[in-house]
C-alpha cells in the first residue's frame, strides 16, 4: 500500500523531491508548476525584489530559490508558505489557479 501512495505523490506533484517519508506525510507541496514559477517571478519582481534577497528571507540558498522560480524543483510544504508569505501571494492560488477563475465566475 505505500509503494502505491509513493507513485500517487509522484505523479500528483510532478517531481521526485522530498524522501519517502515526504511523499507519505504529504512534506512536498502539490503545486501547479507553470504558475507558480510565473507568479512568484512576477510578484518579485514587482516588489524590486532580487532572487539572492527572497532566499535569504525564506531561508534558503540562492540555487534552491533558483529552482524554484524556474519550476524545475518544488518547494517542500513550509518553504512555499514563506515565498507566498513574503510574495503576499495567496497559497491556494499557486496550487489551484483554476480557483481564481472560478471565484471570478461567481462574482466572489
Amino acid at each position: 500500500m505505500q509503494n502505491t501512495g509513493r507513485r500517487l505523490h509522484g505523479r500528483l506533484s510532478g517531481v521526485g523531491t522530498g524522501s519517502q517519508a515526504d511523499a507519505i506525510s504529504g512534506g512536498v507541496t502539490m503545486v501547479d508548476r507553470q504558475y507558480f514559477p510565473a507568479a512568484a517571478q512576477a510578484a518579485r519582481k514587482q516588489q524590486h525584489m532580487t532572487q539572492a534577497a527572497l532566499a535569504d528571507t525564506v531561508g534558503v540558498t540562492h540555487v534552491a530559490m533558483s529552482k524554484y522560480l524556474r519550476g524545475l524543483l518544488v518547494p517542500r510544504t513550509i518553504v512555499f508558505l514563506r515565498i507566498c508569505d513574503v510574495l503576499e501571494l495567496n497559497p491556494a492560488l499557486m496550487t489551484w489557479p483554476e480557483l481564481e477563475a472560478e471565484r471570478e465566475a461567481w462574482g466572489d
